[in-house]
């Protein structure tokens, strides 16, 4: 499934819309920070990674701007713990 993720920097959102649903991780900014506090993949999308692929959007983009990152969600925390390539920038 191809899964395109957009990221609404207004309203601090990435989000994909996938067979008429919305998945979404929500963050807020505060300084150099992001504050990653919410991820939601409808139950019956759940088993095609959108959270992953939410997840690696985010931390691509606060990595090349150059922010920390303070994984408040457990989705997202459980995700910077098993991909060592964004343990640097975690708070």
């Amino acid at each position: 499934m191809d899964i395109d993720i957009i990221h609404d920097e207004k309203r601090m959102v990435f989000y994909a819309d996938v067979e008429g649903k919305r998945s979404v991780l929500e963050y807020e900014k505060k300084g150099d920070t992001i504050r990653c506090y919410h991820t939601f993949v409808p139950s019956e999308l759940r088993g095609y990674h959108i959270g992953s692929k939410l997840c690696r959007a985010a931390l691509d983009w606060a990595k090349a701007q150059g922010y920390m990152v303070h994984p408040t969600c457990s989705f997202v925390r459980l995700y910077t713990r098993r991909k060592k390539e964004y343990r640097d920038m975690i708070i």
